[in-house]
């Protein structure tokens, strides 16, 4: 029988599928999913709402991750950073 882990790395503190799964591209993993989804569909496991639905967040976060920085996802934001600056100028001439 073949182990999934090299005889040497079966002792260890981490497994190698810790890293391999950190590794992995999101957008790849989210292709894998949809697909998956998608199988589960046609074989009448899921319906479409199902299968659809909990994709729109993994897509979402993809596409638009969260900074590092919550703050800086204000300040990349056009308008807030417009509003902090008048909100700024209008203090400085006291007129909040």
């Amino acid at each position: 029988m073949n182990a999934p882990f090299p005889a040497e790395t079966a002792s260890t503190a981490k497994p190698i599928a810790d890293k391999a799964v950190t590794d992995i591209d999101a957008r790849l993993a989210f292709l894998l999913r949809s697909a998956v989804r998608y199988e589960l569909l046609v074989q009448d496991e899921v319906d479409l709402a199902e299968a659809f639905d909990d994709l729109v967040d993994d897509f979402l976060w993809i596409v638009f991750p969260l900074p590092e920085n919550p703050a800086q996802a204000y300040w990349d934001n056009p308008g807030w950073a417009e509003a902090a600056r008048e909100y700024h100028e209008d203090s400085k001439r006291g007129r909040q």
